[in-house]
């Protein structure tokens, strides 16, 4: 599972703070947490995907 919230912002995000971190107990109990810092690989592809088909990406939000 991955996201680009930090688990501090899930549970303003899932709208009950409590049963959030639950969740969030219970998948990491015994889970392996990578946290990484850096530019996004999946964007850098979409930009060489859109430079090879002739067109320019403006926004980097227009890559989701």
């Amino acid at each position: 599972m991955s996201s680009n919230l930090r688990l501090s912002q899930w549970g303003r995000y899932l709208g009950d703070v409590a049963l959030t971190a639950a969740i969030l107990d219970r998948l990491a109990m015994h889970a392996i947490r990578l946290e990484i810092d850096g530019p996004s690989y999946r964007q850098y592809v979409a930009r060489q995907r859109a430079r090879e088909q002739g067109r320019e990406v403006e926004d980097e939000a227009a890559q989701d």
